[in-house]
């Protein structure tokens, strides 16, 4: 049942995408090769990935079995565990993690708002002294196409944990904070489970 969900999804998206250059954007968004935060080594077209995720034994999520901040109520979330042999990583640590083990983290001119990792507007965390985790788990978070088409498409999905966003009382801290400046313990902590990209 849940594969055919997943494949309905995945074939609606790549139907409005033809005519849609926003989500035509977003399925190229969906490639997690090494370019891209959490990532699997290898898969770098679209074609990899629709092959990847229709060939996972996926189990829905609970929203309640999820971190509190993660999830919403249109949303269906889902979990699968990479088969041996594959290569997935986790490409980020929270900001309490990073602290507690004492990395470095520095801000960088960021890209545009992540809903997966929480990034604060106009930057980007890194740290250089962690490189990405081994993990075999995946998780597929399908959501509405558009505010007013509730057909189903893949939000997002990704190698490794699903991590609370950066909460909305952080957010003008974190905007405060200028391009190549170094985070202390106190600023991380200001800035709550917001993530750190690692390794680049």
């Amino acid at each position: 049942m849940l594969l055919s969900l997943i494949r309905t999804a995945l074939a609606y998206l790549e139907g409005v995408a033809t005519s849609n250059p926003e989500l035509a954007s977003h399925l190229a968004s969906q490639v997690r090769g090494p370019t891209y935060g959490s990532f699997i080594v290898g898969l770098d077209t679209w074609e990899a990935t629709r092959a990847t995720l229709l060939s996972l034994d996926w189990e829905e999520v609970a929203r309640d079995d999820l971190p509190a901040g993660t999830t919403l109520s249109c949303c269906r979330y889902l979990r699968a565990t990479m088969p041996e042999g594959v290569e997935a990583y986790e490409n980020i640590a929270t900001y309490i993690e990073a602290v507690e083990s004492g990395i470095g983290v520095q801000v960088v001119e960021g890209r545009k708002p992540s809903p997966e990792t929480g990034n604060p507007r106009g930057i980007r965390l890194v740290s250089t002294d962690a490189s990405p985790q081994r993990t075999q788990v995946v998780y597929l978070i399908l959501g509405p196409a558009t505010p007013d088409d509730p057909n189903l498409i893949p939000w997002t999905w990704h190698p490794g944990r699903v991590l609370a966003p950066l909460s909305f009382d952080a957010v003008p801290a974190a905007e405060k904070v200028a391009a190549g400046q170094s985070l202390t313990a106190a600023e991380a902590s200001a800035l709550g489970q917001c993530a750190v990209h690692l390794g680049a």
